[in-house]
């Protein structure tokens, strides 16, 4: 298997970021999941179910794989209007980076729990994560773009001992 066999699926969930809710409570004492998140993974799933099957560069898409899954998320936040003409520009430059809400474990984890049974048969399959937050450029709207796809262990393996090598310096 070359480089060219892995499966991949791309695409994009139009909208400001948002990140899986904590679970609410009933006065039963049930669990539930907030609506307002319920509706954000249904979009999610929405996106990629069209990019699946939206587009002939996919139809051997296998959702039923149980082979690993690594996932890249790239969240792009609007600049908040309040932001001064300087600090908007850094932003713009990319030398601030968007410290708010939602957390990026929340990100992952509404992302995981939306393509359950659609890329894949559960989310325990993803077994690597790379997951960046940044603002908008000028003429890009707030979004996240998802990449996910199949994963030697041996390519998951270089692509951590390169990370923590040439960026942590272990």
């Amino acid at each position: 298997m070359n480089e060219t066999d892995i499966k991949h699926l791309c695409f994009v969930v139009d909208g400001a970021p948002q990140g899986k809710a904590r679970p609410r409570f009933t006065r039963q004492g049930k669990t539930y999941t907030p609506l307002k998140t319920k509706n954000y993974e249904q979009h999610i799933a929405h996106r990629a179910l069209q990019a699946m099957y939206g587009t002939e560069s996919l139809p051997e898409w296998e959702r039923e794989t149980e082979k690993p899954i690594f996932i890249a998320i790239e969240a792009v936040f609007p600049i908040p209007k309040s932001y001064t003409k300087t600090k908007r520009q850094a932003c713009l430059n990319g030398e601030q980076l968007p410290t708010v809400k939602p957390d990026v474990d929340n990100i992952v984890k509404v992302v995981g729990d939306a393509l359950n049974d659609i890329a894949y048969k559960d989310d325990k399959q993803v077994v690597g994560c790379f997951v960046i937050k940044r603002y908008n450029q000028e003429n890009e709207d707030p979004c996240i773009n998802v990449s996910i796809g199949e994963i030697k262990a041996t390519w998951l393996q270089k692509i951590f001992f390169t990370f923590k090598h040439k960026f942590l310096g272990w």
